[in-house]
């Protein structure tokens, strides 16, 4: 502990080990990012209603649609935009017919997972990659965070498609439109029947004040 030569040693051997380090993970991105321009799939997290096939001799590393759950995203796709039923009535109907969300973890869908699915590209044949980088995170305990890249960095993997591209653009509609009636909306300046509501005498629209009554209550 006192050799002065033993700490240089000892220090000189971290420098050159983190170097290494930085190394591997730099071209172990680049070879990521290669594989990626050539059209393979390389994470083994996929959407909901494919399998990864590894690569072999005849092909790199692919999706293919699995048909058990690509029958179920197209029933969601469907109720969602033929069926006028909303996030949480196609949960009540999955799970009314015992369909299991894509994780274990859960024993019924989610409509987050359902929000996801229906905006996932993958299922008119274009999967992303490359969408976010990890940089410092400044808070307490953790090391990094993923940020999003811009559009221009993303990679796009040709995919074989599950629903085409008119429903899936419709579904699109159907989001924006029930955001405009979110019950979220319905907060002080964001009334939902403001300006909707007329009278039917002179035509003035409804809008909503808030005061606090005698109580103090809203």
């Amino acid at each position: 502990d006192d050799d002065p030569q033993a700490k240089l040693l000892t220090q000189v051997q971290g420098v050159i080990a983190e170097y290494e380090r930085a190394k591997i993970a730099e071209r172990y991105r680049r070879g990521k990012l290669f594989r990626s321009r050539a059209g393979e799939v390389l994470a083994w997290r996929t959407p909901y209603g494919y399998r990864r096939q590894p690569r072999d001799a005849h092909n790199p590393a692919r999706l293919e649609v699995f048909e058990p759950e690509a029958a179920i995203v197209r029933r969601i796709f469907h109720d969602y935009v033929h069926g006028g039923h909303s996030l949480r009535e196609i949960i009540r109907r999955l799970a009314a017919d015992q369909v299991p969300p894509p994780t274990g973890r859960d024993r019924l869908w989610r409509p987050s997972t359902l929000s996801n699915l229906l905006r996932n590209q993958a299922y008119i044949g274009r999967l992303y990659v490359n969408r976010t980088e990890a940089v410092p995170d400044p808070r307490p305990g953790r090391r990094s965070r993923q940020v999003p890249r811009p559009r221009e960095d993303w990679i796009t993997i040709a995919v074989p498609a599950i629903v085409d591209e008119p429903t899936f653009e419709a579904a699109g509609r159907v989001s924006r439109d029930n955001s405009q009636w979110s019950p979220r909306r319905a907060e002080p300046g964001q009334w939902l029947l403001r300006g909707l509501v007329k009278c039917g005498v002179c035509q003035v629209g409804v809008n909503c004040h808030k005061r606090r009554g005698r109580d103090g209550t809203p």
